[in-house]
């Protein structure tokens, strides 16, 4: 992971996007990463204005559970029990995502999973984790969304003061999609849920970045009564463009005219223009003192995401995925 880090950041992009180095990155992977793999996959969070700093988040792909499996630092309790949870399931298993961020100073500041429509999932996912009184609302909030919302994944975040549960919808229909354009249908079907923190303007950004034809998501947090929190994060996803990432910054690219957009509404600087030198695929191949050893290293886009608390805008981010695999 070293590897990936230096060279998605070097040429002076780890200040001007990380604010440091890979000790956090490294430390994440580390600890959390299931013991003896031989495949680490973390996600990088970081602001596109304002102080550069990030959140570093870990990724387990569900062909490597199986019962017995061992998070590496066995302190990480909430952690371990979500894995044993997903890896006692059958065939078709979640995707987790433990996260360690800087405010949390190393503590294990979110869980996620990746329930994909699938409430089951999000009822034993709250169960594994100790926390089984956020299913109700959770579910709740999953039945009153507007037709053609999926809830794609859903997160606890036990090393943040918030007690707050995370719902991401994603509009797969293509006409549910197209309608995001419309601010008037964003004050609809926040009604319809009961999310209130919004005004005007923010459903005109909504809509404004709507138009870009990235895929997209939404996300909503809520304490486990039920009630909204005043924040909601809009997700452009750019996951699909993959290896050759060189399109989303050419004139009509999809991560180029969403950046604009930030720079227009205010909460991003020019530093995004900086991540289309971070995004590789690489294999090497190694001699070691037990033969040839080949790896394999990426740097691919996630996301980019737009905040509002309180119908405020705040800084957008981005997230890269960097990846680090041996072959054989």
């Amino acid at each position: 992971m070293q590897y990936t880090w230096n060279r998605a950041f070097g040429d002076g992009r780890e200040e001007l996007l990380m604010g440091g180095g890979a000790e956090r990155l490294l430390d994440a992977s580390r600890r959390l990463t299931l013991a003896g793999n031989p495949s680490a996959s973390c996600f990088v969070e970081a602001p596109l204005l304002g102080a550069p700093d990030y959140d570093a988040l870990v990724i387990h792909n569900p062909r490597f559970f199986s019962p017995g499996r061992r998070i590496a630092d066995h302190s990480l309790v909430q952690a371990q029990a979500a894995v044993d949870w997903a890896a006692g399931m059958g065939s078709v298993k979640p995707y987790l995502h433990f996260e360690l961020d800087a405010a949390g100073s190393g503590m294990l500041s979110g869980i996620h999973c990746r329930i994909e429509g699938n409430l089951a999932w999000a009822e034993g996912f709250f169960q594994a984790v100790g926390e089984p009184e956020r299913t109700a609302a959770f579910v709740q909030h999953v039945r009153n969304l507007p037709k053609g919302w999926f809830c794609r994944y859903t997160g606890v975040f036990p090393g943040r003061k918030t007690d707050n549960t995370r719902m991401e919808v994603k509009m797969l229909d293509p006409d549910t999609r197209r309608a995001l354009c419309e601010p008037g249908y964003l004050r609809q079907c926040f009604d319809q849920i009961g999310f209130t923190a919004y005004n005007d303007q923010m459903l005109q950004d909504i809509a404004r970045l709507a138009e870009v034809e990235a895929s997209i998501s939404i996300q909503f947090d809520f304490l486990p009564d039920g009630s909204f929190l005043p924040v909601l994060s809009f997700l452009s996803l750019y996951e699909r463009i993959r290896p050759d990432c060189s399109p989303l910054f050419a004139k009509d690219g999809w991560l180029r005219r969403t950046c604009e957009i930030y720079e227009d509404m205010g909460i991003s600087d020019h530093r995004w223009q900086l991540l289309e030198k971070c995004f590789f695929s690489e294999r090497k191949t190694y001699l070691t003192p037990e033969g040839l050893e080949g790896r394999s290293y990426h740097c691919f886009p996630c996301c980019t995401k737009a905040k509002w608390i309180g119908a405020e805008r705040t800084p957008a981010k981005f997230y890269l995925l960097l990846d680090a695999m041996r072959t054989f």
